[in-house]
């Protein structure tokens, strides 16, 4: 467990996981790793320094940010809080793998730990704000884009940014990072830079007092990946072809379903986003959907 500022931590992993004492010998938890493990982890953290969990908010329903509450919640009786839309995967996990296989019934292979974890019942965050959770005070920043509804969690002068930014090692791990709004990604990321906040978690990377330079290179991330969707519909082509083209322009390599249904949302999201402003087009042709950019058609 590592210290940012007095009496706020974080557990470092595939996930951060945050540790913000409440004052009263407990603590609230900012989402909690992929698994049981994660949680097995979490848990035995808080009890080295003596700190009892009280509560547990998960900034958004991706399962890598809530898959140890189940470990959590068998061990103690505690009330799970996330985002108004987001607790509804919370309790319904299923969800996730569904809307990712385009509503049908989800793939086999897309139910894994990665996109499915165990049922939580949540208690819904309806806005971003000022408000008291565990008798701490802390600051709900809205940061949706990369997930549909998403808080950050500031606390005094830490921000616990969930995956409205990444650090910059992930970004270049994963040059497609995963959007389903690309609008509200971009400002998000201006929240983050607005927040006052003096040093920056990302859910993914390294701590940081580097703000402007953070949220910089997630700009630069973002516009990158919405350019090489831009540049795929030159030419006409089907949605899977545009998915080929831009993993080709940027050395992403496929090879499973769930990184496939991962980067065809993303794709998506760039696609509406491009459209909507302006720069490209869906047609449907001969029963095929088809995209190109407006200037070549």
């Amino acid at each position: 467990m590592i210290e940012l500022a007095r009496g706020i931590y974080y557990l470092a992993g595939g996930v951060n996981c945050g540790i913000l004492e409440t004052g009263d010998g407990g603590c609230l938890i900012v989402d909690t790793g992929n698994s049981d493990d994660s949680g097995k982890k979490l848990l035995k953290a808080c009890r080295a320094k003596n700190l009892e969990p009280r509560a547990i908010i998960n900034t958004h329903s991706h399962a890598d940010h809530y898959g140890g509450n189940a470990f959590l919640l068998k061990h103690l009786e505690i009330p799970v809080y996330a985002p108004i839309f987001e607790e509804s995967i919370l309790r319904y996990p299923i969800l996730e793998p569904i809307y990712l296989w385009s509503g049908a019934r989800a793939h086999k292979e897309l139910q894994n730990r990665f996109l499915l974890a165990g049922a939580s019942p949540a208690k819904v965050l309806n806005e971003a704000g000022k408000r008291k959770i565990a008798g701490l005070e802390i600051e709900l920043l809205e940061v949706s884009g990369h997930a549909h509804i998403q808080f950050a969690v500031k606390v005094n002068d830490v921000l616990f940014a969930a995956d409205a930014v990444f650090g910059q090692a992930i970004l270049e791990k994963h040059p497609l990072s995963f959007m389903v709004d690309i609008q509200l990604a971009r400002e998000a990321i201006e929240t983050v830079r607005a927040s006052g906040a003096r040093i920056v978690l990302p859910g993914h990377g390294e701590p940081t007092t580097e703000i402007d330079a953070l949220c910089d290179a997630n700009v630069a991330a973002l516009e990158r990946s919405n350019q090489a969707v831009l540049s795929a519909c030159f030419d006409v082509g089907t949605t899977p072809e545009i998915l080929a083209r831009v993993c080709a322009m940027l050395e992403v390599q496929m090879t499973d379903l769930t990184r496939y249904v991962l980067n065809q949302t993303a794709v998506l999201a760039h696609l509406t986003d491009l459209e909507e402003r302006g720069l490209v087009r869906h047609s449907i042709v001969r029963n095929v959907l088809v995209w190109q950019a407006v200037h070549d058609l």
